[in-house]
């Protein structure tokens, strides 16, 4: 009797395993949530924009904002928003998911 109650009771706690597995899905490989960008309403100017500005622009963290400002420093402003490539880390990508929310003027 007592090694049918524990094979009842491994198999009913393999059972919950896998119910809890189907039921809540680990969260590991989900995909992240778009970063939200303050820009989304208003466009970040890339010639005038403070670090922590950029840093809400997608894709752009503290060090490719850091980077943007010393490109910008040593080349003067930005005439377009496509000479953002010519910045290592910063590629078509990138400009692509921020076209709309920057600018240069």
């Amino acid at each position: 009797m007592k090694r049918i109650n524990k094979q009842l009771l491994s198999l009913l706690a393999t059972a919950l395993l896998l119910l809890g597995s189907v039921a809540a899905p680990s969260t590991a490989f989900a995909e992240t949530p778009a970063k939200p960008a303050a820009a989304e309403t208003t466009t970040v100017n890339i010639n005038t924009a403070s670090a922590d500005e950029l840093a809400t622009l997608r894709g752009i963290g503290p060090v490719k904002a850091a980077a943007i400002i010393q490109f910008r420093e040593q080349h003067g402003p930005f005439s377009s928003i496509d000479e953002m490539m010519a910045i290592k880390g910063i590629g078509e990508k990138t400009v692509e998911k921020n076209r709309l929310l920057v600018s240069v003027e």
